[in-house]
């Protein structure tokens, strides 16, 4: 998409959805989804992308009109904020935090230190200790003072622990600065912005012990170190023909948010394409089944504060071909966006 047509689309964009396919059939004071966490105080957010903005609206309006608040998919990582060394370029953040602006909309920044989505001369950069360490907190310090004010929270080192948690990912940050690198991060970004509120963000911790157990006692230290760590994400993407009880969801959110942390899921989606040998009505309701034991595991943890849909509607997510969200390619509702309503409205 050329830059002239996406600032078109964001500068003219009004939202004037109906949403009318969307109504919730019920006598519920909601007609959305945005509506009814709003009713709860409830933060329901999606990962969103300037770069999937559509000639007709449609994305936009669906993000703006079913979500209070949104993840900037791709426009804040490293490749796309440094993507050459001391040379930064927001216009693409600057968009997507406008578009949030305009429509009222909470802002989750993603994601600050990660291992992936670097650009080449960050990851093949030979630099000595020092010097990576100078890199990292020019980075972090630039970002996040750029949109201190108008980004509320971060993901500020992402995805650290090794796949089944086992230790600490490798990475070219824990090769050259060590262990360190992940507080060091977090002493940045609070120093650039005291306000926002710091996340560290993982998967699969609801899933696997070891990861889960890893991921625990790496956050105790780091509080007990006076690291100003305030909130810990919980990316849970997950599969149609594996459901998790609602219960280890909740024993999850629980544990964490017992450490004094706020607690968000910030990237859930589930499959509704596997098994195939099952009928297309089965896994629909399998993934509605899932997404209202996530988001009511969240809502009956205090700590849990926001739950966010890792895409807006089955085309644009990053796993299309197993369309895991609850919009569906059509831009039309499917049986899971009806469960997180009921599920939300329900909800104390």
């Amino acid at each position: 998409m050329s830059r002239f047509l996406s600032t078109l689309l964001v500068l003219g964009l009004t939202v004037s959805v109906s949403a009318s396919v969307f109504l919730y059939n019920s006598s519920a004071k909601a007609s959305t989804l945005r509506q009814a966490a709003s009713s709860k105080n409830f933060l329901l957010g999606a990962a969103g992308s300037i770069w999937k903005f559509t000639p007709d609206g449609s994305y936009q309006n669906t993000l703006a009109s079913q979500f209070n608040m949104i993840t900037p998919e791709n426009e804040l990582k490293w490749f796309a904020t440094e993507p050459q060394q001391g040379k930064f370029d927001f216009y693409w953040g600057d968009k997507i935090v406008a578009f949030a602006q305009q429509n009222n909309m909470r802002i989750h920044g993603h994601t600050l230190v990660w291992f992936d989505s670097l650009p080449a001369w960050v990851k093949n950069g030979t630099f000595t200790r020092d010097e990576l360490i100078a890199v990292m907190k020019n980075h972090i310090q630039t970002v996040v003072s750029h949109y201190k004010g108008k980004i509320q929270e971060w993901d500020v080192v992402n995805e650290a622990i090794e796949h089944h948690g086992n230790g600490l990912r490798d990475n070219i940050f824990l090769r050259v600065i060590g262990p360190e690198y992940i507080a060091m991060a977090f002493q940045f970004a609070h120093e650039a912005d005291p306000d926002a509120i710091l996340f560290y963000n993982d998967y699969g911790t609801e899933n696997w012990p070891v990861k889960s157990e890893y991921q625990y006692n790496l956050l105790k230290g780091l509080l007990q170190q006076g690291v100003p760590v305030n909130a810990v994400g919980l990316q849970m993407h997950e599969y149609s023909d594996n459901p998790i009880p609602v219960e280890r969801y909740r024993s999850e959110l629980r544990r964490l948010g017992s450490l004094g942390l706020r607690v968000g899921v910030t990237e859930f989606d589930a499959s509704s394409k596997e098994p195939q040998k099952n009928p297309l009505s089965m896994r629909l309701a399998v993934q509605a089944h899932t997404y209202a034991n996530a988001v009511a595991a969240c809502r009956a943890v205090p700590a849990c504060k926001s739950f966010t849909i890792w895409g807006v509607n089955d085309k644009t997510t990053h796993q299309s071909d197993l369309a895991p969200v609850i919009i569906d390619a059509n831009n039309q509702p499917k049986p899971a966006y009806t469960s997180v309503m009921k599920t939300l409205l329900q909800s104390k």
